[in-house]
C-alpha cells in the first residue's frame, strides 16, 4: 500500500508535533508500506529527518511559500482557477505519488490548502491536527467552503478533545468522522525517578516554548511578583526556547520576579525531574501537551489552565491543580492552593503516575498505524 504524510508545520524545522506522524511513516515503511513524505524546505535538514530518509520513506523538501487564505478565499469565490508556481508543484508531487492515504498533519487550519488539492484531484486523505483553538474563528463564507473538506476527510485524527470542539463550534455542526490519536513521549512507561532530596527550596518546572501568546508565561510572572510570593522558598525553572526568549526575561526583570530560571532546551527529561517537584503550565491554548504526559510518567504533579486536553488526566488535588482560565487570578489561587498542599506533591506525582500508565496508551504510534490501515482499506 502507498501512503503520503504532508507536514503543514513552517515555524521550525523539527517538534515534538512532528514525531507521531514520522514513526507512523517509519513504522508503515518497515511493514513493507511505501511511504513518501512532504516538508517545509528549509536551508539545512534537521537530523530528524535523515533518519527518516534512512528508514526508506521518500521525502520531498517544498518551496516554503502557500497561498495565503485570503488568497484561496478569494479564488474560491470568484471562480477563477489561478495556479501559482507552488500549487502547480505540490499538484504535480501529489499526482506523482498517488498515494492510496494522504495523512496531512499540523496545527488545523494549516492543512486546508493540502485538503482543497487532495479534494480537487480525489485522492482520499486524513487530517492530524495537532492544535487549534479560537483565536482565528473563520467567517461564514470560508466555512462554508472548509465543511466539505472535513466531512470528506476518511477521519479527522485530533490529539486533544478540547481541540476538535472548538472547530465543530467553528463550523457549527458535529462531524462524526473523528479520532482522538495520542502523540508519543519520550520517556518509558518504566522509568523510575526518585523524589528530589530534602531542602527548604520546592522547584516547579515549566516545561512549554517561549511563547506567551500561547504558553502563558507572562500570567505566571505577574502571579510570582504578587507580594506574597516573594519571599516564599520556591523556584521556577523555565525549559524551552522561542521567539520571545529576550522578552519574556525581560518582563521577569520589570516584574522584578527573582526566582525564575531561564535553562533553554532540555533533552534528559529524566534528570530533569530528578530536580524538580512539579510542572507548572499556565497555557491560553493547547493541544495535549507531551510535558503533562511525560511529568506524570515521573510521578510528578501538575499545575495547569483548563485549556484544550491539559486537565485530561488530571483531578483536581489529587494528582495535580488546575487553574479555571489563563488570567492572574484563577492561577494565583491554584498556585495557593498548591502551596499549602506541598506536604502531599510526593504522594500526587505517585497518583499521577498511575493514573497517566492507567490511561494513557501503551503503543500510541501502532494505534494510529492500524487507523491508517483501515481508513486506506476503506471504499
Amino acid at each position: 500500500m502507498k501512503f503520503a504524510f504532508i507536514s503543514t508545520v513552517n515555524t521550525a524545522p523539527w517538534g515534538g508535533s512532528e514525531e507521531l506522524w514520522a514513526q507512523a511513516a517509519i513504522r508503515l515503511s518497515k511493514e513493507g508500506h511505501e511511504v513518501h513524505a512532504s516538508v517545509h524546505g528549509w536551508p539545512y535538514i534537521h537530523p530528524r529527518i535523515t533518519e527518516i530518509q534512512n528508514e526508506m520513506v521518500k521525502v520531498h523538501f517544498r518551496n516554503p511559500v502557500m497561498p495565503s487564505m485570503t488568497g484561496r478565499i478569494w479564488r474560491k469565490l470568484s471562480g477563477k482557477q489561478y495556479r501559482d508556481i507552488n500549487m502547480l508543484r505540490d499538484l504535480e508531487w501529489l499526482s506523482l505519488v498517488r498515494a492510496e492515504l494522504v495523512c496531512i498533519s499540523g496545527p488545523c487550519f494549516w492543512g486546508i490548502y493540502w485538503m482543497e488539492l487532495c479534494h480537487e484531484i480525489g485522492m482520499p486523505y486524513t487530517t492530524l491536527i495537532q492544535h487549534h483553538d479560537e483565536s482565528g474563528w473563520p467567517g461564514d463564507e470560508w466555512i462554508d467552503h472548509i465543511n466539505p473538506l472535513f466531512k470528506s476527510s476518511r477521519c479527522n485524527f485530533f490529539v486533544s478533545l478540547g481541540n476538535k470542539r472548538v472547530l465543530e463550534m467553528q463550523l457549527a455542526q458535529e462531524l462524526d468522522n473523528c479520532k482522538i490519536v495520542r502523540n508519543p513521549c519520550k520517556v518509558s512507561r518504566n522509568v523510575q525517578i526518585t523524589w528530589p532530596e530534602e531542602s527548604d527550596s520546592f522547584n516547579l518546572a515549566c516545561v512549554a516554548r517561549l511563547e506567551p501568546v500561547n504558553k502563558g508565561q507572562d500570567i505566571l510572572f505577574q502571579v510570582l511578583s504578587l507580594p506574597q510570593w516573594r519571599n516564599r522558598n520556591l523556584t521556577l525553572t523555565l525549559y524551552g526556547e522561542g521567539g520571545n526568549a529576550r522578552s519574556l526575561k525581560r518582563l521577569a526583570e520589570m516584574l522584578d520576579v527573582r526566582n525564575v530560571v531561564f535553562s533553554g532546551l532540555t533533552e534528559d527529561i529524566e534528570l530533569m525531574w530528578r530536580r524538580h517537584h512539579g510542572l507548572i503550565l499556565p497555557s491560553r491554548n493547547e493541544g495535549l501537551p507531551l510535558a503533562i504526559v511525560e511529568a506524570m510518567f515521573c510521578a510528578r504533579l501538575c499545575i495547569v489552565t483548563d485549556v484544550a486536553d491539559n486537565a485530561a488526566f488530571l483531578e483536581n488535588g489529587v494528582n495535580g491543580f488546575i487553574a479555571e482560565a489563563p488570567v492572574v487570578r484563577c492561577l494565583e489561587r491554584t498556585i495557593e492552593e498548591a502551596w499549602q498542599s506541598k506536604d502531599r506533591w510526593q504522594a500526587m506525582g505517585l497518583n499521577a503516575r498511575q493514573t497517566i500508565l492507567d490511561q494513557f496508551p501503551k503503543n500510541p504510534v501502532k494505534d494510529f498505524c492500524e487507523e491508517l490501515l483501515d481508513c486506506a482499506n476503506t471504499l
